[in-house]
């Protein structure tokens, strides 16, 4: 991350003293990410302010889109009959006649229901997703949102590419009993010289 952003390497303040490292910082991070831990708990654990914990966040969440190194551009929201008719809104059409607009609403409520599980799964992982929203603004918290999606995508990608690394192997299963073997006894010489020369 420290390539990514200045504000994540270590340096030294005013007094010369080390600042925060790279690490607590990304500590710091992830662990409200993850945890949803409020920003005063980092006082105690990792000896960071609470302005600073919640300055650390801001950073992070806008230097993960250079890690990525993808665009996300407008988005629309694929929603059921309740929310208002907008434009970025695609709400599934009521009572379809024609082929066309009965797959359209298929396909529309399939990838809503995609999304909405999809969604669930950011919330198990993220925990600060799941909670209240405490006060972020709307810029923060489409970051936030934005952070959790790209980690959560790296972390599956991860996965995957070690996945294909190790390829499975049903015989690698410890609770599998595996084929019973005879093996030859190994020859040990016993004969002892009592007077060497």
């Amino acid at each position: 991350m420290a390539n990514y952003g200045p504000y994540f390497v270590q340096t030294r303040d005013g007094t010369r003293r080390v600042s925060i490292s790279t690490e607590q910082k990304l500590t710091c991070a992830m662990r409200m990410l993850a945890y949803d831990i409020t920003a005063d708990f980092y006082d105690d654990y990792l000896d960071i302010a609470k302005s600073t914990a919640i300055e650390i966040l801001d950073h992070f969440t806008k230097a993960i889109w250079n890690v990525d190194k993808r665009h996300y551009g407008q988005c629309y929201y694929l929603v059921d009959g309740i929310y208002p008719k907008w434009g970025s809104f695609v709400q599934a059409i009521r009572n379809p006649r024609t082929p066309q607009r009965q797959h359209f609403t298929r396909m529309q409520e399939a990838y809503r229901k995609d999304a909405e599980r999809a969604f669930g799964i950011l919330q198990a992982r993220w925990a600060i997703i799941r909670g209240p929203t405490r006060g972020w603004s709307k810029e923060n918290l489409q970051y936030i949102m934005m952070t959790c999606i790209i980690l959560h995508n790296m972390i599956v990608k991860d996965e995957h590419d070690e996945d294909a690394a190790d390829p499975f192997n049903p015989n690698d299963i410890p609770t599998r009993p595996k084929k019973a073997g005879i093996y030859a006894r190994p020859k040990i010489d016993t004969d002892v010289n009592r007077n060497p020369q």
